[in-house]
Formats: C-alpha cells, sequence, structure tokens
C-alpha cells in the first residue's frame, strides 16, 4: 500500500511539473504572438516575409489551442 502511495505521489508531482512546464510554453506562444502582432503593424511588403510570418501565426494559434487543450485536462484530473 505504501508502494502504490508513493507512486501516486510520484504522478502528481509530474503533473504538477508538467503543468508548469505547459504555463512557461504557453507564455512564450503568447511572447510570439505579440511578436507577430507587431510585425503585421509594420506592413510587411516582402512577399515571402508574409507568407512566412501567415504561417508562423498559424502554429502560434495551434500551439495555444493544444496548450489550453492540455492545461484543461490537467486540471480536470487535479482538480
Amino acid at each position: 500500500m505504501a508502494r502504490a502511495g508513493s507512486l501516486a505521489t510520484e504522478g502528481i508531482r509530474g503533473a504538477w511539473g508538467l503543468k508548469g512546464q505547459l504555463q512557461d510554453l504557453k507564455g512564450s506562444v503568447t511572447m510570439n504572438k505579440a511578436v507577430l502582432q507587431n510585425a503585421e503593424k509594420r506592413k510587411v511588403t516582402d512577399e515571402s516575409m508574409k507568407l512566412w510570418l501567415e504561417k508562423l501565426q498559424d502554429v502560434a494559434y495551434d500551439a495555444e489551442d493544444v496548450l489550453d487543450h492540455l492545461m484543461t485536462l490537467l486540471m480536470r484530473c487535479f482538480a
């Protein structure tokens, strides 16, 4: 029984560690979105740069969606 409790404790610690890492990643995604929005305001005229910024924006939105979903799952598991 003590071993099961120890495993549960390790699992919870690991999940909270993951939560912290996810929060750090979410902060990075938020910062990247701000940088992208700033780039949009600068009226980039180079077509290849515009395309690259659009793709990067799509990736940032997708990453934010995934992180939000993972955070929701963690909150449900350990609420």
